[in-house]
């Protein structure tokens, strides 16, 4: 199922919550995670089903849908984004890897919502017919209306290790305090919380093998449980360049909503230097607002081209059997850095020509600049990981892709 007829009303529906979202930030933010009334609202919308396979009664859009929502839930409030799309999208990871019992099981009822974490701190061994672990996992976005937890797990055997995505149910694991408020600086209602699992045992069969942001598979062009059960490439399950979307869409509607706040600040403000005229009369203003305008565009019209490529070469993996090497992934992945870099300037620009109120902790420049910068600290956003292997990969040098060669 691909019905794209869906796609404007989506958008309409998300963009149509924004004045709820702005009305609920200040408390979303002290919170760590949009309101209850807010989550509600989004399953009402359909925003949870946009990736959801029709075998689960789900809407199965596919990419562009599903970030062009959270784009405009960013442009409302970016904390608030970032939380819905680190819990939303992973049911595409379990769509895409796990195999038809454990979805059938998990996405059955119609409802999955799962951060993704891999900063494990515990312990891990293996034990008749699964795994035990006891420990806590670190930045678990979305969390707060999670029903399940996808966590990385390390598990040592003497000079052996094994790396496996763990499926967590929502029963096995609490929510640490050190999210949300003064906690952070910046993205205060991503939801990001540290959660603590309890020692539990996760059966072998909610466990799979994690190598290369499960992207093996692409690359050697084999096809996916997903693939398989849905009988859609959508469900390749190559992680990395989807993860970064989800950072990705966040920054770029915190510059969107950037410009909308400084245009509607320079009809209302005065400059503070003689003439003392309306900052919107200042041909100073209207450079730094054109050139916001024109970075932000150019950012979101490469988040939808990654969208675009990434679609075509799961296609071209699973239609044609043309593999979806490590170097596709790397240079889509790259390229999200690029329009992050767009973004972030664009919002750092409007913030440096905003005055000195837009300094102030509860205006709104300063949490958009803060949330980009939060964005920026992430493992994912990082182009001093990425451009390396992508140098290699396009070399014919082994890339070092996470436990993969190119």
């Amino acid at each position: 199922m691909d019905d794209r007829t869906a796609l404007p009303d989506l958008v309409a529906r998300a963009a149509a919550l924004r004045a709820q979202l702005r009305a609920e930030e200040d408390e979303a933010d002290l919170a760590g995670h949009y309101s209850t009334a807010a989550h509600e609202a989004f399953s009402d919308a359909g925003f949870y089903r946009i990736l959801c396979p029709a075998r689960y009664g789900g809407l199965e859009l596919g990419f562009e849908p599903f970030y062009r929502v959270t784009l405009e839930l960013a442009t409302a409030h970016p904390g608030a984004a970032w939380c819905f799309a680190l819990s939303a999208s992973h049911l595409w990871i379990v769509a895409s890897h796990f195999p038809a019992d454990v979805q059938d099981e998990v996405l059955g009822s119609g409802r999955f919502l799962a951060p993704f974490s891999g900063s494990f701190n515990g312990r891990c061994r293996r034990v008749d017919g699964g795994i035990e672990v006891e420990g806590t996992f670190g930045y678990a976005s979305g969390v707060p209306f999670a029903t399940h937890l996808l966590g990385v797990v390390r598990i040592q055997e003497g000079d052996a290790a094994e790396v496996r995505l763990a499926l967590f149910p929502r029963s096995s694991f609490t929510l640490l305090d050190d999210w949300g408020g003064d906690k952070t600086s910046g993205l205060r209602a991503s939801g990001s919380f540290t959660v603590a699992v309890a020692k539990t045992v996760v059966p072998d069969r909610h466990t799979i093998p994690y190598t290369g942001f499960l992207t093996e598979p692409a690359a050697r062009a084999r096809p996916t449980p997903g693939t398989e059960l849905h009988d859609n490439p959508a469900y390749l399950g190559p992680l990395a360049i989807p993860f970064h979307l989800n950072l990705l869409a966040v920054v770029v509607g915190a510059a969107r909503a950037a410009i909308a706040d400084f245009e509607a600040v320079s009809h209302e403000k005065h400059e503070s230097l003689p003439p003392f005229g309306l900052r919107r009369d200042n041909p100073l203003n209207h450079f730094v607002l054109g050139e916001a305008i024109a970075k932000t565009a150019a950012a979101e019209a490469v988040l939808f081209s990654m969208v675009e490529q990434f679609e075509a070469r799961c296609r071209k993996a699973v239609d044609g059997g043309e593999p979806f090497t490590i170097e596709d992934n790397l240079r889509i992945w790259s390229i999200g850095h690029q329009a992050a870099e767009l973004a972030g300037d664009a919002v750092r620009l409007l913030f440096a020509n905003s005055g000195s109120s837009a300094g102030r902790r509860n205006n709104r420049m300063a949490r958009y600049l803060n949330d980009v910068s939060m964005y920026t600290t992430h493992p994912v956003a990082n182009p001093y990981r990425v451009y390396p292997m992508l140098g290699r990969a396009r070399l014919g040098l082994p890339a070092g892709f996470f436990g993969l060669d190119g």
